[in-house]
């Protein structure tokens, strides 16, 4: 039987996953509404964080632990993943419409943030306090946008 708790532990893990989406995308459909505003940039910005609360505490206990290669990994991996297993899974079953306006801009700056840590990779070969912060501004001035 002790065998079988791994197993136990993952199902139930993928299970709570599930039901944590699910609530996810209502409440978030939800505060659209409430907000009167498109449901998109508030999933861009909600969903968005929500589900990539698990990459930032990884990629923070990999860097606290002396691994900074899993977190840049984890964080570059998981843009890769999104950008195209998900999307590509999810129009498997259905066709994935791209309204013209905030998710083409959104798409503008995923490329051009990507384009930006490939260039502070191989220029400054590390991203420290100055341009965390900078990226956290970013971030800033990007949801801001999405809302307005």
């Amino acid at each position: 039987m002790a065998d079988l708790y791994p197993y136990l532990f993952l199902a139930a893990g993928l299970a709570l996953l599930a039901w944590g989406g699910c609530v996810l995308v209502d409440g978030t459909v939800h505060v659209a509404k409430k907000m009167n505003v498109s449901s998109q940039p508030i999933g861009l910005a909600r969903v968005g964080f929500g589900s990539s609360t698990p990459e930032l505490l990884t990629s923070l206990r990999a860097t606290m632990v002396g691994s900074p290669g899993i977190a840049l990994g984890n964080v570059v991996g998981n843009n890769i993943y999104n950008a195209l297993f998900i999307l590509g899974v999810t129009a498997l079953f259905l066709p994935v419409r791209i309204p013209q306006d905030s998710s083409r801009e959104s798409m503008y700056v995923m490329v051009g943030v990507t384009v930006l840590l490939s260039f502070l990779g191989k220029v400054f070969h590390k991203i420290g306090w100055l341009w965390g912060s900078f990226f956290l501004l970013l971030y800033g001035v990007y949801v801001t946008c999405l809302l307005k």
